[in-house]
């Protein structure tokens, strides 16, 4: 078959997500088109703002993730760096424990206990690490660093990749057969098809960090290996112990969205700003849960407001364009009450990069213009069928995240987290 008609495939950020998809269709086409002996000639660039996958400036990559069996870890196989993801991954760390404000506890799963459910956890970072690590050796795979997608331009013809900063790329003249939006909460893609923005959760998180140098023994015993939270009165403090020892410290507030700017903080100075949001929002709290704060010595301190997708079924769906897509947080933002945000958006790039895999090595021998205008056709409906599944499953996970966040956050609250968590220890009948 002649490969001067390629099928090009632009995914619009690098993340967890992007890199993902990107290595499962290759890994996919290898092996069926092993199989049957065709594959349709493809091309696939990712496009990313940070200027690598391990640049000291790019944004901070969040902390620990844990990886469930039946989602992150079958992308991983998936995308071929099972091996690698072993030898980083930490299987004694998969403990938790959930206080009152008191700091008495209300649930609790054993580091032993966590050993047993399976979900390893590796920093966010070192897994886009393992996933960019010689994917540009991947054959069809390219990746354009530190370039930053400002708008998308869809015209008869394929799509317009626009990136901010550059009057010319090699690629400004492109135009692509298909996109991928795996570009986050604020995605540039969501406007190809008419995706409703993400809606104020109504909760924000301050992100801060301890250094292994400053932790105190106290803190280092609530904590352990794995992760900590004390939850009453729509608040909480959390901490999770990092792959390099230190502790990743969250305050989670039920403030409203434009509280950063209105609470008249000096975000500048973090070491009053922190002691202020204690005084303002932890004065019923104990001085046990409050350190948890004060052994952060940092001047590392991130906002983070929650942001969610509508259900599908309350309007989250959008019109399906012939030609892209979204998945993970630009498909289905939400808050991270139940953990699994990071597995879903990979089991969105498995679901997705198994079927466009599939449609691409399972082209026949044709006329080529004829044949690409078939794979293309193949490779929509795959798309069309992975948004439904997609759909789905984000409808059931939605439910499950809202009513994490009503355990969690609830006027009953621990007791009704530790409540939930007896019950599903129990024998099923």
């Amino acid at each position: 078959m002649s490969a001067q008609h390629p099928i090009l495939i632009a995914i619009v950020g690098g993340g967890i997500a992007g890199m993902s998809l990107a290595r499962i269709i290759a890994q996919e086409v290898h092996a069926t088109s092993s199989s049957s002996g065709s594959c349709y000639p493809f091309s696939i660039t990712i496009f990313d703002r940070d200027l690598s996958p391990s640049d000291p400036v790019q944004r901070p990559q969040g902390g620990q993730l844990d990886l469930h069996a039946d989602s992150g870890q079958l992308a991983i196989k998936a995308a071929g760096i099972w091996d690698c993801f072993t030898r980083k991954a930490h299987y004694d760390a998969q403990g938790w424990r959930v206080d009152d404000c008191n700091g008495q506890m209300a649930a609790q799963v054993t580091e032993e206990e966590g050993k047993a459910r399976d979900k390893p956890e590796i920093g966010r970072g070192h897994l886009r690490r393992l996933l960019t690590q010689d994917v540009e050796t991947v054959d069809n795979v390219q990746v354009r660093w530190g370039q930053k997608v400002v708008n998308i331009v869809s015209h008869a013809a394929g799509f317009q990749i626009v990136v901010g900063g550059h009057e010319e790329t090699p690629d400004s003249k492109v135009l692509f057969d298909l996109v991928v939006g795996a570009d986050g909460t604020w995605s540039r893609t969501r406007e190809l098809v008419s995706a409703p923005d993400p809606v104020y959760s109504g909760m924000t998180i301050v992100e801060t960090n301890i250094s292994p140098a400053t932790e105190s023994q106290q803190t280092s015993a609530m904590v352990g290996k794995g992760s900590y939270m004390a939850v009453a009165f729509n608040k909480a403090l959390m901490a999770q112990r990092n792959a390099d020892g230190g502790i990743r410290v969250y305050i989670a507030l039920t403030v409203p969205e434009t509280w950063a700017t209105a609470s008249g903080l000096d975000w500048s100075d973090p070491t009053i700003t922190k002691e202020t949001i204690l005084n303002r929002f932890f004065t019923q709290w104990s001085d046990s849960v409050k350190n948890v704060v004060r052994d952060s010595k940092s001047s590392e301190m991130r906002l983070w407001p929650l942001y969610d997708t509508l259900k599908p079924t309350e309007g989250g769906r959008w019109r399906t364009n012939l030609g892209a897509t979204l998945l993970g947080d630009a498909a289905h933002v939400m808050p991270p009450w139940t953990g699994r945000g990071a597995n879903m958006a990979m089991l969105d790039a498995l679901g997705l990069g198994k079927k466009m895999g599939q449609a691409l090595s399972g082209a026949e021998e044709f006329d080529v213009q004829q044949g690409k205008a078939e794979v293309l056709e193949s490779l929509r409906k795959s798309m069309r069928e992975y948004e439904e599944t997609m759909w789905l499953r984000m409808e059931k996970e939605k439910d499950e995240n809202r009513q994490s966040h009503h355990l969690l956050f609830g006027e009953d609250s621990p007791k009704s987290f530790h409540d939930m968590m007896k019950q599903q220890a129990l024998p099923q009948a």
